[in-house]
């Protein structure tokens, strides 16, 4: 009688709760690392199949990500554009108001990436 052997993982994904520090891992332990920090799934992935799947759902969750974030660059500049048009005019019942808040919305964090990229 032949003994059946249980596949020995070839990956592991840390399926993170902040799918930030989602990842595929060689090693059991960095794996364990990445959920025990950021909560999550730890899953054994055996086949290439499974870790072409993984691979596959992470690479279309990155594109739509990066979809968004351009879609609200765009966005943000639009807003912007809008509020130079309008700025100084006497807008009817709250609209000068909600300008200012647009206006100060729109003004970029202090200390952020965008300044850091615009001063290397």
């Amino acid at each position: 009688m032949s003994e059946v052997k249980k596949a020995v993982p070839f990956v592991y994904w840390a399926n993170c709760a902040d799918p930030d520090y989602s990842a595929v891992c060689w090693h059991r332990e960095d794996a364990l690392t990445e959920i025990n920090d950021h909560g999550g799934t730890l899953y054994e992935l055996s086949h290439t199949s499974e870790l072409d799947r993984v691979t596959a759902e992470r690479d279309a969750l990155q594109a739509r990500l990066t979809e968004a974030d351009e879609r609200a660059d765009v966005l943000d500049g639009l807003a912007a554009d809008v509020v130079e048009c309008l700025w100084g005019l006497e807008l009817p019942g709250a609209g000068n108001a909600r300008l200012r808040k647009l206006r100060a919305a729109l003004k970029p964090a202090e200390g952020g990436c965008d300044e850091a990229v615009n001063e290397g």
